[in-house]
């Protein structure tokens, strides 16, 4: 999921939802390690409830 925010990876969206998801690289790839690692964590968080 990192390499994808950093706008380096294969997308992990709903193909359709991908370009959409692509305006976001812009603010995402401003963000740390640390910080994508922790908004990483928070999103599969999520997914588990």
């Amino acid at each position: 999921m990192v390499s994808f925010l950093k706008g380096k990876g294969e997308p992990i969206v709903d193909p359709t939802q991908y370009e959409v998801m692509k305006a976001n690289f812009a603010l995402t790839k401003t963000f740390s390690d640390d910080e994508l690692k922790a908004l990483e964590a928070y999103v599969y968080s999520n997914l588990k409830k």
